[in-house]
């Protein structure tokens, strides 16, 4: 993200790396589940869309509202 540091707004910014971690850990996910995607366990719980969203928020010095 430090290429695009200073040339996005910080919500488009925020959005961007929210984006990234989400599919991140829906891939960590898919790999735990030996790639089985029919299976829908790689799915993200609400929850923990909101943790993902709140780790996002913490790490970049901002707050949810």
């Amino acid at each position: 993200m430090q290429v695009l540091e200073g040339k996005l707004d910080p919500d488009c910014v925020f959005i961007l790396e929210l984006i990234v971690r989400i599919y991140e850990k829906v891939i960590d996910k898919i790999v735990s589940c030996s790639c089985d995607v029919m299976a829908d366990r790689h799915r993200l719980t609400d929850l923990e869309k909101i943790q993902i969203a709140v780790e996002t928020a913490d790490s970049m010095g901002l707050t949810l509202a």
